[in-house]
């Protein structure tokens, strides 16, 4: 019997509404990101190291826990962390704060990897409080 509530996938959708993408997680090694007719894939590589291949292209790299973290994305380095009680991501580099885009660029590469990481997070929060 299943417990909990595993994030399996959801759509991106934009601020009016309309999807522009697709995470799919796939068994808790990674997930596949699918947006704007470009894919993605996310791969867990150990207990708190992420890579993310962009179109096949190394596009980010992501080590330590969820709580505080470093992201390597287009040569921007990048201080990020997230919060399960405020449900929120957030990640800070030399140049600002993340944020989301519809096109590609590192900002949205973090921006999607960030929203994987807290979906992950809070799916594993769940299973733990179903057993």
């Amino acid at each position: 019997m299943a417990r909990g509530l595993p994030m399996t996938g959801f759509s991106l959708l934009d601020a009016s509404g309309a999807e522009f993408g697709r995470l799919q997680q796939e068994d808790g090694l990674g997930a596949r990101l699918a947006v704007a007719g470009t894919g993605a894939v996310i791969e867990r590589e150990g207990r708190s190291r992420y890579g993310m291949l962009w179109e096949g292209v190394e596009a980010l790299l992501a080590e330590g826990p969820p709580e505080k973290f470093r992201v390597l994305c287009s040569g921007e380095e990048w201080e990020a962390g997230l919060s399960l009680l405020r449900n929120t991501a957030s990640a800070r580099g030399r140049k600002g704060r993340a944020g989301g885009t519809r096109r590609a660029s590192p900002a949205r590469e973090g921006f999607l990897f960030l929203l994987y990481r807290l979906a992950g997070m809070r799916s594993r929060a769940f299973l733990l409080a179903g057993r």
